[in-house]
């Protein structure tokens, strides 16, 4: 019987070390993406944070779209390339919209905004 999923065996996925650069390269794009976002995001208001975040990185991962068309590279390729980094990206930004407060972000709104709620809505 023959053995399965032996990492010499370049049949199988991540069998090959081509594969295998290939997912730490998109790890690292990923990774590098993800840490400028969040440099990006530590100077704003904790409220406005994760809000914030998740917007870089619905434009990081357009960016890493963008970059994939540019090159032409195809959806269904045996590496990871930029449109694999893209729904990396995308998933982490679901995932930090997930953890919104919405009633802190308007707290903080209102907050910082001195005029009364009346004078805005005051039709004239």
């Amino acid at each position: 019987m023959e053995q399965r999923g032996n990492f010499g065996d370049n049949r199988w996925p991540g069998g090959s070390e081509e594969s295998q650069s290939g997912l730490q390269e998109a790890v690292l794009r990923v990774g590098i993406w993800f840490a400028v976002c969040l440099v990006l995001v530590s100077a704003l208001p904790a409220p406005l944070a994760l809000p914030v975040l998740s917007e870089l990185l619905q434009f990081s991962a357009l960016t890493a779209l963008l970059a994939a068309a540019l090159r032409g590279e195809r959806l269904a390729s045996n590496r990871l390339n930029n449109i694999d980094v893209a729904a990396a990206l995308l998933l982490l930004a679901l995932a930090c919209s997930f953890f919104v407060d919405t009633e802190a972000v308007q707290a903080f709104l209102d907050f910082t905004n001195p005029e009364p709620k009346e004078a805005l809505n005051h039709v004239q």
